[in-house]
């Protein structure tokens, strides 16, 4: 063998073991990144179902509450999560969902979970929700075997929106008391027809009539008495849970501690024009001639002529336009019920927007008294009749599209066709819908 002949083997030996040492470096670095990829992309799971429970918290909470961009929620700012003491807003809910679900602003690996809101300007093309709630998560994972190739950390992050949209109602007739006895009750002999929507008692049901009543779902949750020769389609289902206030989150309408107008009254045959105010006393309306109500809310304080806060008798036509009739009694008066009895024509409907939309006759919930509220009315007539703690006695002959009652009592002697308001614009019967969108 020539001199140098094991030098030269020796360095190529010594070549081999750096080459195997530089790759197993490499496959290490390689299978530490899959490795340290797939728990990140697990992470990502998890960070997704966060922001997912979170989002849907948030809109729910709303849904459930009322809430919008003027109450309730600060909409258009980005805001960080801090854990509130209970949940008493979207919000809120969202921070405790999150945390429910492994994330907290500010915790172990740099978390964050963000908050924003708004009515306007969704993150998502074409998202037709009313209003909408993203929620952020991200964190930094630590890498193990990754750093082999170089790389420290990797950043997870997952973002989701759900939003609440609204559709008609399910109901047009509500009967609220929860009391023993009967809270809904048929005794006439004309049609009811509750077209697409249903009728919902949370007491006895009570049907002694001999007109037909159709409805898409008739609920009790009390007794059932059936003597009437009427047929009722469909038949009444005995139900195991209470039906919520649909108005549950209106706002009670602010009385003025001073009176524009006191004991009024209108019993002759001219033609009169009335406009939106508190009327202390009352509203007595006896005469003949045509009354037309101008646009606004007319704040009915107190009693006036048979102990009624409206009080018509008279066979002059009444008209008015997007407008609300708020019964109450505040400062010394005494609240007291409608009563709709006259032979005009009545051409009546609420408004179309605002926080009293759909509310033709609204009753303070902070009021009751004994006497039931009593319509007998007839002509074009739109908008819901609320009465949460007192009853009505409704004795309508007319068809309008757009009626709904909604009372703590509620007793049918008349006939009606009560149409569900798919929008909610005229009568404010509306079911928050709750989805993901993104």
């Amino acid at each position: 063998m020539k001199p140098g002949k094991e030098l030269r083997l020796g360095s190529r030996r010594g070549s081999a073991a750096l080459l195997a040492t530089l790759s197993l470096t490499v496959m290490f670095g390689a299978l530490g990144f899959v490795v340290d990829l797939g728990y990140a992309q697990y992470r990502k799971r998890v960070a997704q179902s966060a922001a997912d429970a979170a989002a849907l918290a948030a809109a729910s909470w709303a849904a459930a509450n009322g809430s919008s961009c003027s109450s309730g929620i600060t909409c258009n700012s980005l805001t960080n999560c801090s854990i509130p003491d209970s949940v008493t807003t979207p919000l809120g809910a969202a921070c405790v969902y999150a945390q429910a679900n492994g994330y907290t602003q500010g915790g172990s690996g740099g978390q964050t979970v963000t908050f924003l809101a708004n009515d306007t300007n969704s993150p998502v093309s074409g998202n037709a929700q009313t209003l909408w709630f993203q929620v952020t998560v991200g964190q930094s994972i630590s890498a193990t075997f990754a750093r082999f190739g170089g790389i420290s950390a990797l950043n997870v992050k997952a973002a989701a929106v759900a939003g609440v949209g609204s559709t008609g109602g399910a109901s047009c007739i509500v009967a609220l008391s929860q009391a023993a006895g009967n809270a809904f009750t048929d005794s006439g002999s004309g049609n009811i027809t509750t077209t697409s929507c249903g009728i919902y008692d949370n007491a006895g049901f009570s049907y002694s009539g001999s007109g037909n009543i159709t409805a898409t779902t008739i609920q009790y949750a009390g007794t059932y008495s059936k003597t009437g020769s009427g047929t009722l389609r469909p038949t009444p289902t005995r139900v195991t849970s209470y039906v919520s206030d649909p108005f549950a989150n209106v706002p009670s309408i602010p009385v003025s501690s001073t009176c524009d107008y006191s004991n009024y009254s209108i019993s002759d045959a001219s033609a009169h024009i009335l406009s939106p105010g508190v009327y202390c006393g009352g509203l007595s309306l006896t005469g003949s001639g045509s009354i037309t109500f101008q646009t606004g809310t007319y704040i009915i304080n107190g009693t006036g002529g048979g102990s009624k806060s409206f009080n018509y008798t008279g066979s002059g036509n009444l008209t008015g336009t997007n407008v609300t009739f708020y019964i109450t009694g505040q400062n010394g008066y005494t609240a007291g019920p409608i009563a709709i009895s006259g032979s005009g024509n009545l051409n009546f409907s609420a408004p179309s927007s605002g926080s009293d939309r759909g509310l033709l006759f609204y009753q303070d919930r902070n009021v009751s008294y004994a006497a039931a509220n009593s319509y007998t009315g007839s002509g074009n007539v739109s908008g819901s009749f609320y009465f949460k703690t007192t009853s009505l006695t409704y004795s309508g002959s007319g068809n309008a599209a757009y009626q709904a009652i909604v009372a703590n009592k509620v007793t049918l002697t008349g006939s009606g066709n009560f149409t569900k308001d798919t929008t909610g614009q005229f009568t404010g019967m509306v079911q928050s819908l709750v989805s993901m969108i993104q």
